[in-house]
């Protein structure tokens, strides 16, 4: 009996040692699973989109945009937005946050049946603060200037609240400022600028009386987590080499050998959290997003991911959590087919849909026969319409239905757009595929992709192709965001194109001029990132593209 007793403490401290290991690997478990697509709670923006656009996949299942349990929405190229998948009628939203310097962050609300109510929190020179209605696409609809001092790179908390029978925001806990509109049922979330902001936690207090919090901190599964880790460290320290059922070992030796164990397992467990979460998990997305298979032989670093991702996500099965998929979940409604290029067709009955089509349709079916006007559209990402919600958003097929409207007549429009494509290889496959489209006119948009000293020479073969059909050509200089500093071939491009203009008598239209100039820049949300827009981008690039083009079809 005074045996037993003296063992007593001994156990005591094996059973809360072997609690705290399992709380620590648990905590280590739920962490390295912490992304948008196991919270659950949020619907990232970007990979709505029907027609691709580069970063919504990585937003939704990479570990950075959640690393330090922050919401960091610079990741990929900024312009990041997510919103709730449910409606709130809020009495209260409070949020912390940080604005980089020449950024700014938006919070939205009342989101429901294709508008929003917003207020940007900005820190970009040349313009403040304001509230905003506007559409779920991006347009602005109404603005409202906010007097806000002090914003800095430093932590700040947010609160828009109701006060009397309007809203009211109070930065820091200082004065209120007054913003205008209501609260209205709908989904809450948050959008910034290219260089991104943190969101460190919000909470949202309903009408009801309901609390909502997010900390951004993985908890799904938590308590199951924490059963199969204290399964596994108990089966370990009852029958693995340093078990205590060892009969070679006195209890007392085999107790506090188990202690050891759960200790050194324990401070193991802890250095590995710290590493993750203070570096390992906000490292770039190229090192984590290389897959396997890839043909390049991986550095250590990527080793080391695969190695990681696969230890952790085997146990995070068993934990019975979801896993994130390469193709983004569509089991968590997003579109399971993107557009990424073309060839993408516009019949010529008023009304009928855009949609991408077979080479092999096209072959059969539309080349033979020409019967009315046609249009045909030359050029990379942002020319298939990167960006837009639905294909029909597309500034391609806005075009096409705004000059089939303006023309009283049929028009067939073909898009042989690429994604990450260029001048070279977009004249060859004029050359070798689409010829027998014979349109009557193309709108060629390019510069991006290319490198100067190319440019020209495709550029010019192109337009020598197009030419000799009796095409009638349009050149776009292809445009960039206000927000990213310019990169210098792009403006060497935009020469080029110029001159080529001069020598072969085409038009030369400056969309990044257009889309740069202080009314249409402020004018909504035009971008997803550097080069791609979102839909109301492609409803302002089709509004200023369309009578241009009409000129030329009449």
């Amino acid at each position: 009996m005074n045996a037993r007793k003296e063992l007593l403490p001994a156990a005591g401290l094996l059973a809360g040692l072997l609690v705290v290991c399992s709380i620590v690997w648990s905590a280590l478990l739920l962490y390295s699973q912490n992304t948008l697509y196991t919270n659950g709670r949020w619907i990232v923006g970007k990979r709505m989109m029907q027609v691709g656009v580069t970063g919504g996949d990585e937003f939704l299942i990479m570990r950075a945009p959640l690393a330090r349990n922050r919401l960091d929405l610079s990741f990929w190229n900024g312009f990041e937005e997510i919103f709730s998948r449910e409606d709130f009628l809020p009495t209260r939203i409070e949020f912390s946050f940080q604005i980089p310097q020449g950024s700014y962050l938006d919070l939205t609300h009342g989101r429901s049946n294709g508008t929003l109510r917003g207020l940007r929190l900005s820190r970009r020179e040349g313009m403040p603060s304001f509230a905003y209605e506007g559409t779920t696409q991006g347009a602005f609809l109404s603005t409202s200037a906010l007097s806000i001092a002090g914003l800095d790179e430093g932590n700040h908390h947010a609160s828009l609240f109701i006060q009397g029978s309007g809203l009211r925001l109070r930065i820091d806990g200082k004065e209120e400022v007054r913003a205008p509109g209501v609260f209205q049922p709908g989904r809450v979330g948050f959008r910034s600028a290219m260089r991104g902001a943190l969101v460190l936690g919000m909470s949202i207090r309903t009408a009801s009386g309901r609390a909502f919090r997010e900390d951004f901190s993985n908890v799904r599964g938590a308590p199951r987590a924490f059963c199969l880790t204290l399964a596994g460290f108990l089966a370990l320290i009852l029958l693995g080499p340093a078990g205590m059922r060892r009969r070679s070992l006195p209890p007392r030796a085999a107790l506090v050998r188990s202690c050891a164990f759960l200790l050194a397992a324990a401070a193991l467990g802890a250095l590995l959290y710290a590493f993750d979460f203070f570096y390992w998990s906000g490292r770039p997305s190229e090192i984590l997003m290389r897959t396997v298979a890839s043909e390049h032989r991986p550095l250590p670093r990527e080793r080391f991911e695969s190695l990681r991702r696969r230890i952790f996500s085997s146990w995070a099965r068993l934990s019975g959590m979801e896993q994130p998929s390469p193709g983004g979940g569509a089991e968590q409604g997003y579109p399971p087919d993107r557009i990424w290029e073309g060839p993408m067709y516009c019949g010529p009955d008023r009304g009928a849909a855009c949609a991408k089509i077979r080479y092999e349709e096209l072959e059969t079916r539309i080349f033979p026969r020409k019967a009315c006007r046609r249009m045909m559209f030359i050029g990379t990402s942002q020319t298939i319409g990167a960006g837009a919600e639905l294909l029909e958003h597309s500034f391609f097929a806005r075009t096409h239905r705004a000059l089939r409207s303006a023309l009283g007549a049929p028009l067939e429009s073909l898009n042989i757009a690429v994604s990450a494509s260029n001048a070279g290889r977009l004249a060859w496959a004029y050359s070798e595929l689409y010829r027998p489209f014979r349109p009557d006119l193309a709108v060629i948009n390019l510069s991006n992709n290319d490198s100067d000293e190319d440019f020209g020479r495709s550029m010019e073969e192109l337009l020598r192709m197009v030419r000799a059909q009796g095409v009638k050509v349009v050149l776009l200089e292809e445009a960039n965001s206000s927000e990213q500093e310019e990169p210098s071939s792009l403006r060497v491009n935009h020469s080029t194109l110029r001159e080529l203009g001069r020598r072969f008598a085409v038009p030369v239209y400056p969309l990044h001029d257009f889309l740069l100039s202080a009314r249409v820049d402020s004018s909504g949300a035009l971008w997803w990132d550097a080069m791609h827009l979102t839909s109301y981008g492609q409803e302002v690039v089709a509004g200023w593209l369309s009578p241009k083009l009409l000129k030329e079809l009449r």
